[in-house]
């Protein structure tokens, strides 16, 4: 290596790296989204320009990292998309009766509802219903049971 050379950097802090990820993802956002913004061209100059002093920062960074590395985070800019979220809503999350949930958690939950209880007799607690209705903490459907709490009495 030269004199005064510095090695290429491999690594980047896990909040580096989601800074380094979340300025692709945006760059890639804006540049989808400026030419539909129906913004005035001033606007879209000032915009386009941000865009460009960032992406060049971007790339003196990219120098600085060894090429593999670079080369990774960039796929992951790529296939990383943005999530908006209502903060009013996250608030909530947790209190006063709100929670989140996995989404794939209320499917199976809205397919158990339609299709009823499997009867597991020999052994509830093996059951996928069960123990997705346990692990969303939904209240039982009877209390005092010899069976699976969760089967509707008819």
């Amino acid at each position: 290596m030269k004199a005064g050379t510095r090695a290429k950097t491999r690594y980047l802090s896990r909040g580096g790296r989601r800074t380094m990820i979340i300025l692709l993802t945006m760059l890639e956002a804006l540049k989808d989204f400026l030419p539909n913004a129906g913004l005035k061209p001033e606007e879209k100059r000032n915009i386009q320009r941000g865009v460009t002093m960032i992406g060049n920062q971007l790339i003196r960074m990219g120098d600085t990292f060894e090429k593999s590395f670079w080369r990774k985070l960039l796929d992951e800019g790529e296939n990383t998309g943005i999530q908006i979220v209502d903060m009013r809503n996250e608030e909530k999350a947790g209190s006063d009766g709100w929670k989140n949930y996995r989404e794939d958690d209320i499917f199976d939950l809205a397919d158990f509802a339609l299709s009823g209880c499997e009867n597991c007799k020999k052994n509830f607690a093996y059951c996928r219903k069960y123990s997705l209705l346990m692990a969303l903490q939904v209240p039982p459907a009877q209390e005092e049971t010899d069976g699976c709490p969760y089967e509707q009495e008819e």
